[in-house]
């Protein structure tokens, strides 16, 4: 088995000028240490959006090491939008940003951008360090159909946080503002100025011939997104609607039928939750008189709805939730009529909210 060296550092707080940056400089010293070793691959953990003329520092100085490579020896792995793993560098800004407002600023959320799990990363330096056939000296990481930065957004933000946002495209200035005030504003996360700028500037690189080579295909990005925090999502999920249609906390068993359920009949995704969650009796307000949307097509919250009530009905919960059994006459009376008085209440509510909340 070759050895290889993968370089993976870089060092992001730094006022040098770029021709001297530290990065530029070390992985220099660390190539020849390498060639002297008798290393015979040198892996260069690059950016899909390095460049010599790109927005962002980062992007100038990936181009610039990546000029000191020569195949077979050294070998430069341009990474996408990687996703997944602890919450730190550009993936932890992307969380970060998903988190600070239902309304996000973006600049050009129509970007298109190749995301790749953080798992197949790893898989794909390796395979480049392992590889005795080396076709070329810039290999291209990511989703070989791109996708629009704002939808990625939107949907990290529902999968792994079960929220609904609204992306809001505006100029470059006025992000970069936004982004200068939250910095002074404390218990307010920062968000680096040369991440969103090498957000803003990705380009698009052709990979369905460099992931042949290492035979490698990539899981679809909605599925990586969901899978490692679907079962927490989709139990805090049930917690609330559950109690929405039970009328009080559920027992951990009906919990566990309903995460089953989804993720037999619901694609095991969560899906966003109104603001009024806080309060799951509200719940019922988002649900449309007849059940359907135009076109005959259920609403998310509405389907979960029904299949809450249908495991309450199931279980022991069924009897406590319809019935009045052991009580006496007028206060079973009372509770109707309490019932149709709430109902009352929140039909105006689900003539508007049941059409347009999804």
């Amino acid at each position: 088995m070759p050895d290889a060296v993968i370089h993976l550092a870089h060092v992001w707080n730094t006022d040098q000028e770029e021709r001297n940056d530290i990065n530029l400089a070390g992985t220099v010293i660390l190539i020849e240490a390498a060639k002297r070793a008798g290393i015979s691959r040198f892996v260069f953990a690059s950016s899909i959006s390095a460049r010599s003329n790109a927005l962002n520092r980062y992007g100038r100085i990936k181009w610039a090491i990546e000029q000191k490579l020569e195949a077979p020896f050294g070998v430069s792995a341009r990474i996408g939008l990687a996703y997944g793993g602890a919450e730190r560098s550009q993936w932890g800004t992307l969380c970060r940003l998903v988190q600070l407002s239902p309304i996000l600023p973006m600049l050009d959320p129509q970007k298109k951008v190749q995301p790749i799990a953080s798992g197949e990363v790893a898989e794909a330096l390796i395979r480049l360090a392992l590889i005795t056939d080396i076709g070329h000296s810039v290999y291209g990481l990511g989703a070989s159909n791109p996708i629009a930065f704002g939808h990625f957004l939107r949907n990290l933000a529902r999968l792994r946080y079960a929220r609904t946002i609204f992306v809001l495209p505006v100029s470059g200035n006025l992000v970069l503002t936004l982004l200068r005030v939250a910095s002074c504003i404390p218990f307010i996360p920062a968000v680096n100025k040369e991440r969103v700028l090498g957000l803003a500037g990705l380009p698009v690189l052709d990979t369905r011939r460099d992931l042949k080579e290492l035979d490698m295909e990539l899981i679809p990005y909605e599925i990586g997104l969901a899978v490692p925090y679907a079962r927490r999502r989709l139990l805090e999920e049930g917690r609330i609607i559950l109690r929405a249609v039970m009328g009080r906390y559920p027992h951990i068993g009906s919990l566990r039928r309903y995460v089953r359920a989804v993720r037999t009949w619901g694609n095991n995704c969560p899906v966003p939750l109104p603001p009024v969650s806080w309060c799951p009796v509200f719940l019922r307000a988002f649900e449309p008189i007849s059940g359907q949307k135009s076109g005959g097509e259920k609403s998310l919250l509405v389907g979960r709805l029904h299949m809450a009530m249908q495991i309450a009905e199931a279980g022991e919960a069924g009897r406590e939730v319809y019935e009045y059994e052991g009580e006496s006459r007028i206060l079973a009376m009372t509770k109707v009529a309490l019932l149709g008085i709430g109902e009352a209440f929140l039909f105006p509510l689900r003539l508007i909210l049941g059409r347009r909340y999804r």
